[in-house]
């Protein structure tokens, strides 16, 4: 249609949690997408969404509840020993990133760190900040979800502050636990972050 597109943003959900498995087509949808808007992979920007993990992949559930038990959101870190545990249940997702940033493997590696669940992109225009807010999503935990607010801090302190920064995400700060979307508010305030 002649208009111009200068980044793609996929919010999560890529895959039909109930069909188990990611479609075939997937790879090829996305590539249609950046063939339309004529942008490659460098513009195009995924967190993942509640059906792109296996919320009850072997301990994930146990190890979600151990970490954030103790957890206070002013603190807001979770025990480094459970966080690969916690990130069990995203390799198909992975798997995927890997396939779709074949020709961008720095980016692919962001999706990596089981320890560093959130990360930021500094692109010519903006930040980009991605937050798995599926991260402690499970079957009985749909809402009321936890992030790391000291992750989230963590990353706002780094941005480059001359440019404008935008969050991705999939679930909006409706889904987070009560005084963690405070704490997260506050931050965004702290930190000027508006999109």
């Amino acid at each position: 249609m002649g208009t111009q597109i200068d980044y793609i943003f996929l919010t999560g959900d890529l895959r039909y949690a109930p069909s188990g498995k990611f479609a075939t087509d997937t790879v090829e949808y996305i590539n249609k997408l950046l063939n339309a808007a004529n942008l490659t992979v460098d513009q195009l920007f995924i967190v993942p969404g509640n059906h792109d993990i296996v919320r009850d992949a072997d301990g994930r559930s146990d190890a979600i509840l151990e970490s954030i038990k103790d957890y206070s959101p002013k603190d807001g870190t979770f025990p480094s020993n459970k966080m690969s545990d916690v990130h069990n249940g995203h390799e198909e997702f992975r798997e995927m990133i890997h396939i779709i940033y074949h020709d961008n493997l720095e980016m692919a590696a962001c999706y990596d760190d089981d320890e560093k669940p959130h990360f930021t992109i500094e692109t010519k225009d903006f930040n980009i900040i991605c937050i798995d807010t599926a991260l402690t999503y499970t079957k009985q935990r749909n809402d009321n979800l936890i992030i790391g607010t000291e992750c989230i801090m963590d990353l706002f302190e780094k941005l480059n502050q001359d440019k404008p920064s935008i969050i991705l995400t999939h679930y909006s700060s409706d889904f987070l636990e009560r005084s963690e979307q405070m704490q997260i508010v506050q931050l965004l305030k702290d930190f000027h972050i508006q999109l």
